[in-house]
């Protein structure tokens, strides 16, 4: 039997002044994303059971084409300021969290390291060794949740504000929290890696979710989606973060520990 994983976003108010956030007075308050947004928006992503996967969108990667981010920006288009970048990330020591393992954060690295590569650097990060020093803190537990559709194996919080007239969110900071272990066994290698990309994919500003299923931002993870980024995700995130200068080619095969 698969057990569903679920992969959570939530984003709250952030305690940023206007004059950070770069908006004006009359055009900008602090807003909690989740409460603006179609809950639908934010519901986690699942890999439900084989025999459930027909119902939902029936879309499919081999047939949508261009980006999803008509979805993901439904009620709002959220990013990092420019100088921002590169976002610093720091991945919490998990060695005593029962079902933790050493791939687990190199998993993650490779996570950043696809969507940077997919930007040409337009989106690009770096890790660090202390929480107070981090745009991203990472943290793994054990503690499965289960919402009723299956259990969630991450959840991604990140603190925006809004500008009120253009509907656009600068990301001040995010909290993300990965499941190391399901109920009944361990995460498959493809389930940690999907689940993974997905988070990655929230904490840079891909608030809602596709409607298509082979794409890494699909709210199901399923047997038509690759635990890898398509051409649509890259596409999307491309179209996101429009604008932005690319890293010189050196600097985008990964991100070393600061």
């Amino acid at each position: 039997m698969l057990v569903a994983l679920l992969c959570g976003y939530s984003a709250a108010v952030a305690p940023m002044s206007n004059q950070a956030a770069g908006l004006s007075e009359a055009n900008s308050y602090a807003v909690n994303v989740s409460d603006r947004m179609p809950s639908s928006a934010f519901a986690p992503a699942m890999v439900p059971p084989v025999q459930s996967f027909s119902h939902g969108p029936d879309s499919s990667h081999a047939h949508a084409r261009g980006d999803y981010y008509s979805d993901i920006a439904a009620d709002g288009h959220y990013t990092w300021k420019p100088e921002k970048f590169p976002i610093k990330v720091y991945m919490q020591p998990a060695t005593g969290v029962p079902g933790y393992r050493a791939v687990m954060p190199d998993t993650l690295r490779a996570s950043f390291n696809e969507w940077q590569a997919g930007t040409n650097g337009r989106v690009s990060w770096v890790e660090v060794d202390q929480a107070a020093a981090a745009d991203i803190t990472v943290s793994w537990t054990d503690r499965a949740v289960d919402n009723g559709r299956g259990t969630e194996g991450g959840r991604t919080k990140t603190f925006a504000r809004v500008n009120q007239r253009t509907n656009k969110g600068i990301i001040d900071r995010a909290e993300m929290s990965l499941l190391t272990r399901l109920p009944d066994g361990d995460l498959s290698d493809t389930e940690m890696k999907s689940a993974y990309l997905h988070e990655v994919g929230h904490a840079f500003g891909l608030s809602g979710h596709s409607q298509t299923r082979g794409d890494i931002m699909f709210y199901a993870v399923g047997p038509k989606q690759r635990p890898a980024l398509c051409d649509r995700d890259i596409a999307t995130i491309n179209r996101l973060y429009d604008g932005y200068p690319e890293l010189a080619r050196a600097a985008k095969s990964g991100s070393p520990k600061v």
